[in-house]
């Protein structure tokens, strides 16, 4: 079992050797690997076969046959190995195998007495059908016919053949002639059916990308929406408490890094719950929304606005020191003060600030900011108080 494991595959191995001549061909040279296998496997055995004829006919003294079989064979074995050299030149040198076979075949219609060797043409009109294509084969099919006419209606060499045996071989030439040429037309249209299969799949592929392309920018849209969603507040636009958690996990390894400062502003909008009572509801979501924008242009891009809850914001402002943190939410309690709101008029805010401590939790940090906030609220409201 063992040898046959090792057995076949060598085998295949030489049987492809044959075959390629050792050569390997790339995807791309499909047309050209198919024609140098034609060429190869049927110079070879033709080669092989004609040298052995020879030598039976040399042996029998038949000299003049043998000795063009013997240079068939010669200039057939030198073509071979140039086609191994040259495969750029296997339409050169297939045509000159052509020409070879046609001398042979055209010598042995005229010496040898054997009553097989008019059929001997039928190899190259194949051949050069398949190697040079139907046009190139006609040219050659005429060329025989020529030839055959010449030799046997010529009365100058004694063919041995019939008039009707000639007339036969025409015959059978014609049929051979209109067999390649339907040969031809399916291929090609089995050609021109595969192109538009290929082009109807191309087309398919095309429409179910452009068609998936579309659903993955429909769901990268709402994507952005969902994430959006998710780290903004729906009624004011700001951070939601989700995103300023997040964020300040982000700072704190910065400032815990590079040793900068980390502060941040606890605000709560004084007697807010007056204004729904006094006025509604919606008009203290209007009102929410003002506040909002107010502290959307008071603060830098790097720092992280949001709603922490009902009235109550928190602003994280990297790299910030305490007391520059406390200017910046006094310059904010003014612009609140100042501020005429929608339907309500003025109102306040009170405000708590506070600087991170190396390695302290948010919620330490914001315990220390709302008690600054609780004594602003104590104090007064519409103030400032550092932790």
């Amino acid at each position: 079992m063992d040898k046959l494991h090792v057995g076949i595959p060598l085998f295949l191995s030489i049987i492809r050797n044959f075959l390629y001549s050792g050569r390997t061909f790339l995807k791309s040279e499909e047309d050209l690997k198919y024609k140098f296998m034609f060429v190869n496997n049927i110079a070879v055995l033709t080669i092989l076969i004609t040298f052995l004829i020879g030598f039976i006919r040399y042996n029998q003294n038949n000299f003049v046959i043998a000795a063009v079989d013997f240079s068939f064979s010669l200039f057939g074995i030198l073509l071979l190995y140039l086609l191994r050299k040259r495969t750029d030149m296997i339409e050169e040198i297939s045509s000159s195998l052509l020409f070879l076979a046609y001398i042979l075949f055209t010598v042995l219609l005229v010496y040898s007495d054997h009553n097989t060797r008019l059929e001997t043409y039928f190899l190259l009109i194949a051949s050069a059908f398949f190697t040079k294509g139907v046009r190139i084969g006609f040219y050659w099919l005429f060329t025989v016919v020529v030839t055959v006419s010449i030799i046997h209606y010529g009365g100058f060499i004694e063919t041995n053949y019939s008039n009707f045996a000639i007339f036969s071989f025409f015959i059978y030439l014609m049929i051979m002639l209109s067999i390649f040429n339907l040969y031809e037309k399916i291929k090609i249209a089995q050609s021109q059916n595969l192109l538009n299969l290929n082009a109807d799949l191309e087309n398919l592929v095309k429409q179910r990308t452009e068609e998936l392309e579309a659903t993955n920018n429909e769901l990268t849209k709402e994507k952005l929406v969902l994430q959006r969603l998710s780290s903004k507040d729906a009624l004011t636009g700001l951070f939601n408490r989700f995103k300023l958690e997040e964020s300040f996990e982000y700072e704190q390894k910065q400032s815990n890094r590079y040793k900068t400062d980390l502060s941040i502003i606890m605000m709560d909008l004084d007697d807010f719950k007056s204004v729904n009572d006094s006025y509604g509801h919606n008009i203290g979501d209007i009102f929410l929304k003002e506040i909002a924008e107010i502290l959307k242009t008071s603060f830098r891009d790097v720092d992280t606005v949001g709603r922490w809850g009902g009235e109550e914001f928190l602003i994280l402002l990297p790299k910030t020191t305490l007391e520059d943190s406390k200017k910046i939410a006094e310059e904010v309690r003014k612009k609140i003060e100042l501020y005429k709101f929608a339907e309500i008029g003025n109102k306040t805010a009170s405000f708590g600030v506070a600087t991170h401590s190396n390695n302290e939790s948010l919620s330490s940090l914001l315990n220390r900011a709302d008690k600054a906030l609780y004594m602003a609220k104590e104090n007064g409201k519409n103030r400032v108080e550092v932790a």
